[in-house]
């Protein structure tokens, strides 16, 4: 019988003295079966004997092979499946406390829980491409402490002991030695598959006159899609909504509204940063294709944050901040009137984000999402200024802002901006004939918090019908008030099924008897 020998892909922290432990990249030796899941041999690489479990090595072409058949890493382990779980106290992104949160690591990330119960994480730690190291600080109760550093930030660890320490960062850089290993490995034959590719054209391609053809053809020009300006990404591609922003807001609205815990498990890495490469040197993105569908969330997030401005604009950011920082509740008006001065695009970009808001809180309970999740995800990236730190003293205004824009979403991008009114108002005193109708008011009606571009109706008070907009929704102004109160010449809007029509011969006879019942509505 030949002799086997095994490469480690994954690392196993051993809990018995028969067993071995196990390195990223050990070879070896296959001496005989234990049970279904479990051999013995020998290390190579440091003379041990033990038993090891087969799931965690590939099988070599021979002792001094460094390379493994095909079958590796995805296809070997469960991504599931959890090494070490366990306490640990972590530092905050924003603010910089330390909590004690509840740990699991897996063969590709490592998750922590509020509670050990809890079943939903509240993040995920794509391991791809991290490096772990151990750092101490200068006080005693920072000893024990170690981070993973990842694209996008570092985290830190304060472990129970130094026993606990040393288990967790020898795992996690096994784990992510792995990664890499497989990265490379996955890299190689994608090269391959694409100059076999490339053979076949040249092949098919006869005496080079298809060739010739495809380099004479006009090369499509592409532009940059993130970090790129609002305008001037709209002005490149002749849109009046970023193409990437509509493509894919769209995806997430009708197929991944009830992905669970969206927005809060984050992407890979690597892959994102692979797409964001795509895009900017022209490449479209199928995200149907995208087996984890949290690399799409990710990845909206991530263009959202990379726009140069606040999605507020830097001119009218501090008004913004300035009517969100009161509190008499009179603040809708106002900020209606802001989000109307916003450029175009933000202002539509705001809008559909709104409504993805509410159609995720409409399926709150598959997806596991809420408002305080949204505001704590979106606030930052849409509206804190570029320069500042995301925890910054506006991050509660910011999440204000999300919760009002979800509470208010019709009123805030619905018809009826201050310009608008201006307008309607213009054109009624030029003429009398501007008047459509004359309803009278059959259910009282006042406006939340005060807002000034709608009226304040009564029960039985007359209104001179000027516009009827589709979302139920008319303008006009008092002409009478049955209480007998000053009218003050108001032009505002009103709900419409708030009002009956009546034929202006009755007016008349409707002012001189007082009477509802006398009335025939249209």
């Amino acid at each position: 019988m030949s002799q086997k020998f095994f490469k480690v892909i994954l690392a196993y922290n051993k809990k018995r003295i028969d067993e071995m432990d196990l390195s990223v990249g050990d070879k070896i030796k296959f001496l005989r079966k234990v049970t279904n899941g479990m051999d013995y041999g020998q290390n190579l690489q440091n003379k041990q004997y033990g038993i090891y479990p087969t799931k965690n090595v590939v099988e070599l072409a021979d002792k001094d092979s460094e390379n493994a058949p095909q079958k590796t890493g995805f296809e070997v382990f469960n991504p599931n499946q959890v090494l070490k779980e366990g306490f640990l106290t972590k530092k905050g992104e924003n603010v910089k406390n330390w909590k004690k949160r509840y740990f699991k690591l897996t063969p590709i990330s490592m998750s922590y829980y509020k509670k050990k119960k809890s079943n939903i994480p509240i993040k995920s730690i794509s391991l791809s491409s991290a490096v772990v190291g151990k750092n101490e600080g200068e006080k005693k109760k920072m000893k024990n402490c170690w981070y993973i550093k990842t694209r996008t930030r570092t985290w830190e660890f304060k472990s129970e002991n130094e026993r606990s320490r040393e288990e967790w960062v020898h795992l996690v850089t096994n784990i992510c030695s792995r990664l890499t290993f497989l990265g490379s490995n996955q890299r190689k034959e994608k090269e391959k598959e694409k100059e076999k590719e490339k053979e076949k054209e040249q092949v098919n391609s006869g005496n080079g006159i298809q060739n010739q053809i495809k380099t004479n053809l006009p090369q499509v020009k592409s532009f940059p899609v993130f970090g790129v300006s609002l305008y001037e990404l709209c002005k490149n591609e002749s849109s009046d909504i970023p193409i990437f922003f509509t493509e894919c807001i769209q995806h997430l609205s009708n197929n991944v509204y009830t992905l669970q815990n969206i927005f809060r498990i984050m992407g890979d890495d690597l892959i994102l940063q692979k797409y964001a490469n795509d895009l900017n040197s022209g490449k479209k993105i199928q995200f149907h294709n995208e087996k984890n569908q949290h690399n799409i969330a990710s990845l909206f997030i991530h263009w959202l944050k990379r726009i140069p401005e606040t999605l507020l604009t830097n001119h009218l950011y501090g008004k913004f901040m300035e009517i969100l920082r009161k509190k008499d509740g009179s603040n809708s008006y106002d900020l209606k009137k802001l989000i109307n001065q916003l450029p175009k695009v933000n202002k539509a970009i705001l809008d559909k984000v709104t409504h993805l808001f509410i159609k995720l809180l409409n399926h709150n309970k598959i997806n596991k999402i809420n408002q305080t999740n949204l505001s704590d995800i979106f606030g930052p990236a849409l509206f804190a200024k570029r320069n500042e730190k995301t925890d910054g003293p506006d991050k509660s205004l910011h999440r204000k802002l999300i919760l009002l824009l979800i509470a208010n979403k019709d009123y805030f991008f619905s018809m009826g901006s201050s310009s608008q009114m201006e307008e309607l108002s213009k054109t009624k005193h030029e003429g009398e004939d501007q008047e459509i109708s004359t309803g009278i008011v059959l259910f009282s009606y006042k406006p939340n918090n005060n807002t000034e571009d709608e009226l304040t109706i009564n029960r039985g008070d007359i209104i001179s019908v000027i516009k009827k907009n589709n979302d139920n929704w008319w303008c006009g102004k008092i002409i009478y008030k049955e209480n007998k109160e000053k009218i003050d010449n108001k032009l505002g809007y009103f709900p419409s099924n708030f009002v009956g029509e009546v034929m202006q011969n009755d007016i008349k006879q409707y002012i001189d008897k007082g009477g509802l019942a006398s009335l025939k509505f249209n």
